[in-house]
């Protein structure tokens, strides 16, 4: 079955093609986001982890200090607690509880008064706050805090015990003697982290049990500080974090009924309590960078208009010769039957007809590739229109025309500066010692040939040696000088001199002129392609 060629399906299969790629790429483009925001999420968690363990180390050191001494003076906790504060800034305080029988409570306020704490008695929060304690025959004061605030120091001497809202974590830490057990106070939203300190030979204790607590350590932890590196780098990412299924901290407005978004849990097991981290990156399509699947479908739809048109000029003209055929043939049928002579002239004609018909066809064949250079065909289509109608044509068009002209030889150009730059680019160096002053006599007799003797003045600095790759270094010093002359000019004669000074030990070869110079703040552009600091006042593609 033979399927016809025609150029509304040229059209449609182009488009289908255009559309096809660009989906692939919007694809490719929403995979790079996930992959990315997968990776993301992974080391934002990870960085969390790292905190998490830094306290853990932090509570380890404060916890030896308490089991190494028996009395702890306030210095030492004072000293101790400051450097824990100051390497980990999301730990706004520090307490210390110590455990004292209700038996020798009365012992330790005199024992305090005595101290200098005039009046001092034991005491339990109240109010909102307070809340009986679970043990009846121990109490855990509040012996230390760091810093001492006049707000912080309202906690000195109260039963931890009492405190509400973490009174059953404070249970099971001093029941099973845990470790860092998070602690969300309501309504104030404050997160403490509650740790016992054990007695330091554990293989002594046989069970679990309050007996092996002597006190408890409190953090108190600035949630948003605990989570900046979330917080700062996590973008558009909405982040919602909780702690053994309770909310601790939601940063963003958590969506749930967005379509195009994507979503990644991360867990951290930290001393037996389930930290949960979900994250969102919503509006998927908002992130997407357009660009290249833009560019794609552009470029698609350039294509699928340039095939369209050509193949329907060439269906055109094949339909117009077919016609011409037939009507030939027709009056060739016709004549056969008159005379024998006119059948002839009839055959001839017809022939002709077909070898002007062949032709024709591989005229349009050899257009439709020559399309293929669009350089040739602006720069052909200019001449001519300049040739042919230029008497017709006003000055401003002439002129236009003149600019098309131009800007195809200066392309032209730019395409044969870029074949030489990526051909020097290419080869291998071959390092060797020669004399450089010598090259530079050569390149100046060359430079005589190019400009007028009397337009540039060069001083040589003789007997010069190099070691390096001598065709690469004459590449740039023969650009080095026309240059020199090419800015030199405008201000008269040109003045150049090539010498050599040596800067730390190593030599240091210089070109220097009288021209026109250029402005240091842009000298980093001057070994750009393309770059030029000078604008159209000198001739020249930017390359060299």
């Amino acid at each position: 079955m033979q399927i016809k060629i025609t150029s509304g399906r040229i059209l449609c299969i182009g488009i289908i093609l255009t559309l096809v790629l660009s989906g692939l790429m919007l694809e490719y483009e929403l995979n790079e986001i996930k992959e990315r925001f997968v990776d993301k999420t992974s080391s934002l968690t990870e960085e969390v982890s790292k905190n998490l363990k830094d306290i853990s180390v932090a509570n380890d050191r404060l916890s030896f200090l308490f089991q190494i001494n028996e009395d702890v003076l306030d210095a030492d906790f004072r000293q101790h607690s400051q450097a824990v504060l100051t390497q980990q800034p999301y730990i706004k305080k520090i307490i210390y509880a110590s455990k004292i029988r209700k038996s020798h409570q009365e012992a330790e306020e005199r024992k305090l008064r005595y101290e200098g704490y005039t009046g001092f008695v034991f005491r339990r929060f109240t109010g909102p706050q307070g809340q009986s304690s679970l043990f009846s025959d121990v109490i855990f004061p509040v012996r230390y805090i760091q810093p001492f605030t006049p707000y912080s120091s309202t906690w000195f001497g109260k039963d931890l015990m009492t405190l509400k809202h973490t009174q059953q974590v404070l249970h099971d830490v001093v029941n099973q003697n845990k470790k860092l057990q998070f602690s969300l106070v309501k309504p104030s939203g404050d997160i403490y982290l509650f740790s016992s300190v054990t007695f330091l030979n554990d293989t002594e204790i046989e069970t679990i049990s309050t007996e092996n607590v002597f006190g408890v350590l409190g953090y108190q932890i600035d949630i948003a500080e605990f989570l900046k590196p979330v917080l700062d780098k996590n973008e558009n990412i909405i982040t919602n974090v909780w702690l053994n299924g309770q909310q601790l901290y939601q940063a963003g407005s958590w969506v749930s009924n967005d379509l195009y978004l994507i979503q990644q849990s991360r867990n951290i097991s930290f001393e037996g309590q389930d930290i949960v981290f979900n994250y969102q990156l919503p509006n998927l399509w908002s992130h997407i960078d357009y660009r290249i699947p833009l560019l794609v479908c552009i470029i698609g739809i350039l294509v699928t208009a340039f095939a369209f048109f050509v193949v329907k000029n060439h269906l055109e003209k094949h339909e117009m010769l077919q016609d011409q055929k037939k009507i030939v043939e027709k009056k060739v049928r016709e004549k056969t039957k008159q005379l024998e002579e006119q059948a002839k002239q009839i055959t001839t004609a017809y022939n002709h007809q077909l070898a002007v018909t062949h032709e024709l066809e591989s005229f349009s064949y050899s257009i439709s590739h020559d399309l293929r250079a669009p350089l040739r065909t602006i720069s052909g289509f200019a001449n001519m229109l300049a040739e042919d109608y230029g008497d017709q044509l006003n000055a401003e068009a002439r002129d236009m025309l003149s600019r098309v002209e131009s800007g195809a030889k200066k392309m032209s150009n730019l395409i044969d500066d870029l074949l030489d730059l990526s051909r020097i680019s290419r080869q291998s160096l071959k390092q060797e010692k020669f004399s450089i002053s010598s090259l530079v006599n050569e390149i100046s007799e060359e430079l005589k040939g190019r400009f007028p003797q009397d337009s540039f003045e060069l001083k040589v600095t003789q007997d010069l040696m190099a070691e390096a790759d001598k065709n690469l270094v004459q590449i740039a010093l023969i650009n080095l000088f026309s240059n020199a002359v090419k800015y030199s000019v405008k201000s008269g004669q040109a003045k150049i001199e090539f010498g050599m000074f040596k800067k730390e030990g190593v030599p240091v070869y210089y070109v220097k002129d009288n021209g026109v110079g250029f402005d240091m703040a842009y000298a980093n552009k001057l070994f750009v392609a393309f770059q030029r600091l000078h604008g159209k006042d000198f001739e020249g593609t930017g390359i060299g």
